[in-house]
């Protein structure tokens, strides 16, 4: 985060209080089987979204530790839904707001931030279209303890569209793309473990997807129609072992893993999720591991 003088901005601390007090949901919706359920937190619904508290800590760190004084700008990186949070935080602290991002920020969101008092620059362009995008697609981050990871699990644009469809039907919130992949990791885990508490977070709101995620025919331009959504992931025995394509789980997060694996040959690829069963949707035919 970087802070340049500028004059001084009025804050409005009345905000402060919204933080927190996020609602918690239990959802029970069959994803796509009849499941016991599993609550998930709805950042989409909280003020300032999932970035609001941790953006105001930051800004309010900045000051305890001298490094950030009245009414200077704060510039910040954003991807969208992180952008909120530092924009409700400059309001709530009293400093405007630059945000910078790549030109792949939605219309909508651009609007939304600069509504909200924040200034988008947007620089850059994508290497090429991708459907959904993750950590994995991007960057590795080295402050992530994976060691601290049960298991880690992929999930296709197909089971997320599927998987956002169904709440907003069945339970009336969903959200994008990272709330329908986790929303369908942890419909699984409550499923497995019955009787275990399973929670999560929906990191976001549909708003910024009714054109893409839940969109006919966006979905049926670029592939990823929920009538595609894979039942059971494919079990790889660590992040290595294959090119995962779709659904995929592994029981291993090696530590020392930061990038793409050397494969020798032709790599195995993971996530097809076996011929098409009656339904005629992608999965394994023995019980759900």
């Amino acid at each position: 985060m970087t802070a340049l003088l500028t004059p001084a901005a009025v804050g409005n601390p009345d905000l402060l209080p919204l933080l927190g007090r996020t609602p918690l949901a239990r959802i029970s919706t069959p994803l796509p089987h009849p499941r016991p359920g599993f609550r998930a937190k709805l950042k989409g619904l909280a003020a300032g979204g999932m970035k609001a508290r941790s953006a105001v800590a930051m800004l309010r760190g900045a000051h305890t530790r001298g490094e950030l004084r009245p009414g200077a700008t704060v510039v910040e990186s954003a991807s969208g839904t992180l952008g909120i949070g530092p924009a409700f935080a400059g309001q709530a602290l009293g400093h405007p707001v630059v945000l910078i991002g790549d030109t792949e920020l939605e219309p909508s969101v651009r609007q939304l931030l600069r509504s909200c008092g924040a200034r988008p620059e947007l620089v850059g362009r994508p290497a090429r279209p991708r459907l959904m995008r993750g950590l994995g697609s991007s960057i590795h981050p080295r402050n992530v303890a994976r060691q601290a990871f049960d298991e880690v699990h992929w999930v296709g644009p197909a089971e997320a569209v599927d998987t956002c469809r169904r709440p907003v039907r069945g339970a009336f919130v969903s959200g994008g793309w990272s709330t329908g992949a986790v929303a369908l990791v942890a419909a699984w885990a409550a499923r497995l473990h019955s009787g275990v508490a399973v929670a999560t977070v929906f990191p976001d709101g549909p708003h910024r997807c009714l054109g893409t995620v839940y969109g006919d025919a966006f979905c049926r331009r670029h592939g990823p129609e929920p009538e595609r959504a894979v039942l059971r992931p494919i079990e790889i025995p660590h992040p290595a072992a294959a090119e995962v394509t779709g659904r995929a789980r592994c029981r291993t997060a090696r530590p020392g893993h930061t990038g793409p694996a050397e494969q020798r040959g032709r790599p195995e690829q993971a996530g097809r999720g076996g011929p098409p069963g009656p339904d005629g949707r992608r999965g394994r035919p023995e019980e759900e591991r």
